[in-house]
């Protein structure tokens, strides 16, 4: 998929990391692999300014030494040596305050006015108690797939794939019911089940499971969720419960 030339400005990224910004900007997201970057580390800022601090009382007389620590030195006007400014050297030379970028300065922005509307608590806490929020707020759905039953007639399912705010594309499958004795195993497949790949083992009714990277899906457009048992054969054991085959998402 082909980078656009044009990015996202600091504060639509800062929208993007808080509220989820509109359709326009969230198609950008899938386009662009740069401005999915950014606004995992956006959301990554935004998590740690939201994290609690312990503000800590400075210990009795700190300002005062400071105060005389400076006019020993002659900083600020304060006299040390008579008409002389003493140079600083070695550990005492002060170090330049590092600059912040201008998507972290845009991040700030946005949560101090989220704070000053009354929400900025509710959305911090949100975002920090739940680690997820990234992936849903930046992950784009690529394809879905119904799974019909194949060999199980009662069971079906259904399955989403959604490329990550690191570009890694991640399947979330959903079965009806799990088997009683065995255990399921998920591979995306050929139309003829000639090519198979295994994603992993389903343990639960819900799961997600990472897609390789470099993995071809015009080769490999089948969810095909197969009956397995402990015999030790990584192979597909040829029990195939349900399956589908992947479809673009619109929109």
């Amino acid at each position: 998929m082909a980078e656009t030339s044009e990015h996202l400005s600091d504060a639509q990224l800062a929208v993007l990391a808080s509220s989820g910004g509109d359709d326009a900007q969230v198609e950008h997201l899938a386009a662009c692999e740069a401005c999915r970057e950014r606004v995992a580390n956006t959301v990554r800022a935004i998590r740690a300014l939201a994290d609690p601090v312990e503000i800590v009382a400075p210990p009795a007389g700190l300002w005062e030494r400071v105060e005389d620590s400076l006019r020993g030195e002659g900083v600020g006007g304060a006299p040390g040596r008579p008409g002389v400014r003493e140079r600083q050297t070695g550990s005492s030379r002060r170090r330049p305050r590092p600059r912040r970028s201008s998507w972290a300065v845009a991040v700030a922005g946005v949560l101090a006015g989220a704070l000053a509307g009354g929400t900025g608590v509710a959305v911090a806490t949100h975002l920090r108690d739940a680690p997820q929020d990234e992936a849903r707020i930046t992950a784009v759905t690529v394809g879905t797939a119904d799974l019909q039953p194949v060999t199980a007639t009662a069971m079906h399912g259904h399955a989403v794939m959604q490329r990550e705010p690191d570009d890694r594309l991640e399947l979330r499958v959903d079965v009806s019911e799990l088997p009683e004795d065995g255990y399921l195993e998920v591979w995306l497949r050929d139309e003829q089940a000639s090519r198979l790949i295994s994603l992993g083992i389903l343990d639960s009714q819900v799961t997600a499971v990472q897609v390789p990277a470099g993995v071809d899906l015009t080769r490999y457009p089948v969810v095909d969720v197969s009956r397995e048992h402990f015999d030790g054969d990584p192979s597909h054991g040829g029990e195939t419960l349900v399956a589908g085959a992947m479809e673009p998402a619109t929109g």
